[in-house]
């Protein structure tokens, strides 16, 4: 998984109201989501990125194709991959 932790919020399951999706899952609708925007609704796109939560938008975008690799190889070689630590 791209990070330097594997306690990533998206796999949570101990909550009731979840929904049973893998995270490969998820990541790939949360980016067509944001493609529709981008092509059909551009102004509401632009209302959700001027907006004081635009970080998570952003955070989404730069993050997701590397966490989407990442565990497409997991899922592939049953290991888990996680981005090394620099300066050490």
């Amino acid at each position: 998984m791209a990070g330097s932790s594997s306690r990533w919020y998206i796999k949570r399951i101990d909550v009731e109201e979840s929904i049973p999706l893998s995270s490969l899952v998820v990541t790939l609708a949360s980016i067509h989501r944001l493609s529709e925007l981008s092509r059909y609704e551009p102004l509401t796109l632009s209302k959700h990125l001027s907006s004081q939560h635009n970080w998570l938008i952003s955070e989404c975008i730069k993050n997701a194709p590397y966490q989407f690799i990442n565990e497409i190889a997991s899922e592939i070689t049953g290991e888990e991959f996680l981005v090394p630590r620099s300066g050490i």
